[in-house]
């Protein structure tokens, strides 16, 4: 369904919203895999867990941009668009890492 009404310029809060939004689906994405893990896993094993959410999330932002390119007639594909959701995947892993001792303390149970 085509708009009704098109913004011919979109300022740069709309990086900082893609950014906010790639960053909160990396958080709950590693969020769940660690909650819902029954296992103590090495070191090694969490940073390879990182990288592959990391670059399942970045796939999916590009596919994403390529799709609003290629199937509709009034989107275009930003490469802006791709670089601040590659952003902000990488800065939730980084904040989700840097925190993950306090994230592990809402793993009790009731």
């Amino acid at each position: 369904m085509k708009p009704v009404t098109v913004v011919p310029k979109v300022t740069n809060i709309d990086k900082l919203l893609h950014a906010g939004a790639y960053f909160g689906l990396a958080v709950l994405w590693l969020l769940f895999y660690f909650i819902n893990k029954k296992i103590t896993v090495k070191k090694s094993t969490q940073l390879k867990t990182y990288l592959i959410i990391a670059l399942i999330l970045i796939g999916y932002g590009i596919v994403i941009e390529v799709m609003q390119g290629s199937l509709t007639i009034y989107r275009q594909p930003d490469g802006w668009d791709v670089l601040a959701n590659t952003i902000g995947v990488l800065s939730g892993c980084l904040c989700f890492a840097l925190f993950f001792k306090k994230f592990k303390a809402l793993n009790t149970q009731y």
